[in-house]
């Protein structure tokens, strides 16, 4: 008999497949045919859910940074990390996130409009929550930031954009941010605290 799955369980199958697809062959070159034919459903199911391909590409966005605030949050809400500990496990999930999906960052020359939804995405995701480790921080006395709001804009920004110019040493990464914060050399560890960013996936998965 045919298995008639709920509307949630068939978006969730159409956006893995899109993000799968996106990271293995990138944006650019996949088509709406080929992310039905993965599911596998019909073509025009995928349009019952989905008014374009650049619908499916925001939505596939949305998940990736609705995990990734999950990820964040379970890292944040945690009592027994320092801000050190805390802020060195936000770095590695941010950075880990963008070379999972690099294909959806690789559309600045075709799609900058697209780029420039997912970097934004990513980069208020990080921020609300690097934030409030920082406030909490702050209310302790532990970091003293001038204007921190505009502070973590241009951090955040700055590192993406850095990672995405093709420094990945997660080490230096981790410098400027004590550089910027004030905190002791070597209080958000070395390359072997921060370890190696797993290679790309192209599933949406947890982060952690």
């Amino acid at each position: 008999m045919r298995t008639i799955k709920d509307a949630k369980s068939r978006r969730r199958e159409i956006l893995a497949s899109a993000a799968h697809l996106f990271a293995h062959q990138g944006v650019a070159r996949t088509t709406v045919s080929e992310i039905a034919a993965d599911v596998p459903v019909a073509k025009g199911l995928v349009y019952y859910y989905f008014a374009s391909k650049d619908e499916i590409v925001s939505a596939v966005i949305d998940a990736l940074a609705a995990r990734l605030e999950q990820a964040l949050l379970r890292v944040v809400s945690r009592d027994d990390l320092s801000v050190p500990d805390k802020l060195r496990r936000i770095l590695k999930l941010f950075f880990r996130v963008i070379e999972r999906h690099a294909a959806l960052l690789d559309m600045e020359k075709d799609r900058p409009d697209m780029f420039a939804r997912v970097r934004d995405r990513l980069c208020a995701t990080a921020f609300d929550q690097v934030r409030s480790v920082l406030k909490a921080a702050s209310d302790r006395g532990l970091v003293q930031v001038a204007y921190p709001d505009y502070m973590l804009t241009i951090l955040i920004r700055g590192l993406a954009d850095l990672y995405l110019t093709g420094v990945h040493d997660l080490a230096v990464h981790a410098v400027l941010v004590e550089q910027v914060l004030g905190l002791d050399g070597g209080s958000l560890g070395g390359a072997s605290r921060l370890g190696r960013s797993r290679k790309q996936t192209g599933r949406i998965e947890p982060c952690s």
